[in-house]
């Protein structure tokens, strides 16, 4: 007995430890082998419009899968409104793309599943929640270059009423738009709120900084949107009259679709109306340098936009001369990504002129 003790001691202590392996191993997950991309979603949309999907399948294993994604649209009550399901095979090692044009009509979410033919269960799920200007503006955050509900419910997708025509405007006098002191109409009347770019450190008491936003991905005119909105909504509707906003260049630095800029900027502006704001004021985006007919595209879609939503312009040409960018006044011509300390106090005195 006492020559085999210890090997009964060592016959259990090795079971233990293939045990112990055993559980580890059975512990740890496999890597996933399906991977379900967002390739395209609109940053914002018109109401009616339809909204497309596109969305990359990726099979990273072994064999060949064959995959359905479905796309299920709810209305504002949960009510089933169209239920759409595209199927797609896909080698391994490969990827296929699957495309969804889904109305708009009616619809506050959209679920996009996917599932694979050897599996019942949800593989990978994205759902967009449809808000529209009666909607209450929810905490949001930037993530994977996506505008996301901050309780995780989805991708936010603005959605606006497209206009064509003002039937009533009333535009203020040109001398509000560069600050008369001798000007007492209502244009004057009632708190401002103002914004401009953080990254040109303009010395505007009155006035709250606008970015700057990482680069991932993200269209730098919803970041713009998500701010101001959000920062406005933390107020009570009423509390601001007049909104002056200096519209951030870095559209202009990422080529932002000049189309695109128009959607989420209509989108602004109605919300904007929306909590009762009388009169708003846009400075168009500028910078020294960079692409002249994409500034110009952006610069018409502004004005058209400002035109149908009751809004004012203002082109700051006479802030876009090189004497206003040179790095160094007195030095060769090498010239900064924002303006000089000249150009900083001639953007400084037109804003406060607005915003007094």
């Amino acid at each position: 007995m006492a020559r085999t003790f210890p090997a009964v001691i060592h016959f259990a202590w090795l079971c233990a430890l293939c045990l112990t392996a055993f559980c580890e191993e059975s512990a740890t997950p496999a890597p996933p082998t399906t991977f379900f991309v967002i390739d395209y979603l609109p940053p914002a949309i018109y109401e009616a419009d339809t909204l497309a999907a596109c969305f990359r399948i990726e099979n990273t294993s072994t064999s060949k899968k064959t995959f359905q994604v479905t796309a299920t649209a709810v209305d504002s009550t949960g009510s089933e409104i169209k239920k759409q399901i595209e199927k797609t095979s896909v080698a391994a090692g490969t990827f296929s793309s699957v495309k969804f044009e889904c109305d708009s009509k009616r619809v506050a979410r959209i679920a996009f599943e996917l599932k694979s033919d050897d599996d019942p269960k949800t593989l990978e799920a994205e759902t967009v929640l449809i808000l529209r200007d009666d909607d209450a503006w929810p905490e949001t955050k930037i993530e994977n270059g996506r505008l996301k509900s901050a309780d995780g419910r989805g991708i936010v997708i603005p959605v606006v009423e497209k206009k064509r025509a003002v039937e009533v405007r009333e535009f203020a006098p040109m001398k509000w738009i560069f600050g008369s002191s001798k000007d007492t109409s209502i244009a004057h009347a009632g708190t401002c709120a103002a914004f401009a770019p953080a990254a040109w450190q303009l010395k505007i008491d009155a006035a709250k900084p606008l970015g700057p936003w990482p680069l991932n991905g993200s269209i730098p005119i919803l970041n713009a949107m998500n701010q101001i909105v959000s920062d406005i909504a933390k107020s009570p509707p009423g509390t601001f009259k007049r909104v002056v906003i200096l519209l951030t260049p870095e559209d202009l630095d990422l080529a932002t679709d000049p189309r695109t800029y128009r959607v989420v900027l209509d989108a602004l502006l109605a919300r904007l109306v929306k909590v009762q704001i009388g009169r708003i004021a846009l400075i168009a985006p500028f910078k020294y340098g960079g692409n002249d007919t994409h500034r110009k595209a952006i610069w018409r879609e502004i004005h058209e936009s400002a035109n149908v939503n009751a809004a004012m312009v203002l082109d700051p040409l006479d802030w876009m001369h090189d004497a206003q960018w040179r790095a160094d006044p007195t030095g060769p011509n090498i010239f900064a990504t924002h303006p000089n300390a000249a150009g900083r106090k001639m953007i400084e005195q037109a804003i406060a002129d607005l915003i007094r």
